[in-house]
């Protein structure tokens, strides 16, 4: 959050800075409108990150001699390929259950 304040307030500097130099609406801008800008771009990208980020939660470890294969055409399978589609990751999918080098490559492509 910090990274993205600082750059909301360099990015709002930078374009009232150009409105100084060029003349246009902005130009008599004070410090003030660079923080209330800032806020402003803030919230926009912490909104469209929200609306653009599969964010899928971790999924439980399992001990290796409790997990099973995941096999084609199982239920388990079926939910794996939606949880690849919402973001998640096949190290996750390893974490619960055995997985063959070819069933992993198909969930690499997804």
């Amino acid at each position: 959050m910090y990274i993205i304040k600082q750059s909301s307030i360099k990015t709002a500097a930078d374009f009232f800075a150009r409105c100084s130099n060029s003349g246009c609406k902005h130009s008599d801008a004070n410090l003030e409108d660079v923080i209330n800008f800032a806020d402003r771009i803030v919230d926009w990208v912490i909104s469209e990150g929200v609306k653009n980020t599969n964010i899928v939660d971790d999924l439980p470890k399992v001990p290796d001699e409790q997990k099973k294969w995941l096999n084609r055409g199982t239920p388990e399978y079926s939910a794996m390929i939606e949880y690849r589609k919402k973001g998640g990751s096949v190290k996750q999918i390893r974490n619960q259950f055995k997985v063959s080098k070819e069933i992993e490559t198909e969930l690499s492509k997804i």
